[in-house]
């Protein structure tokens, strides 16, 4: 008789703690959302990339909510940077960096943990600029391209072969 009320009991107490609630989450220091004209941005600081997909009533995330790179480095209020082709892409050693119009540009690159490990400068002169990815072991990485000049910025994942 002991034995069925002790079995009674801890099937009650697992039924009770046998539902289990799923949660979209990130564990990350900081972060935040932004909404602005119909559009939510959810971010943690070092994450750089994710993939949302969302199918019928599933909705899955994978990878890293992306951060605002720009607000880690200190520059926000930025704009969307056009104009630019970046190719090849995927890279094997050098990538081209295309402008149409010479401006002052920043560039900087990210990995995928969001340490920064490069960073180039470009003059009012240049239209293309070279980045060497030879040494860089294969992976994805971010290229964030600035206009000190017109405060825009641009961010294109890369993928180095």
């Amino acid at each position: 008789m002991k034995k069925i009320i002790i079995l009674f009991v801890l099937l009650i107490f697992n039924l009770g703690l046998g539902q289990v609630q799923v949660k979209k989450s990130s564990l990350a220091p900081a972060g935040g959302s932004v909404s602005a004209a119909g559009n939510n941005i959810v971010y943690t600081v070092g994450e750089v990339f994710v993939q949302e997909n969302t199918v019928n009533a599933q909705h899955i995330s994978e990878g890293f909510i992306d951060p605002s790179i720009i607000h880690v480095s200190g520059i926000d209020n930025y704009s969307k940077l056009t104009g630019i082709e970046v190719y090849p892409n995927p890279v094997n050693s050098y990538l081209n960096v295309q402008f149409d119009v010479a401006l002052s540009y920043d560039l900087y690159l990210f990995d995928m943990n969001g340490r920064q490990l490069q960073q180039y400068q470009t003059g009012d002169e240049v239209k293309l600029q070279k980045l060497d990815f030879s040494k860089l072991p294969a992976g994805v990485y971010a290229l964030v391209i600035i206009d000190r000049v017109h405060r825009q910025k641009k961010i294109v994942k890369i993928q180095k072969l």
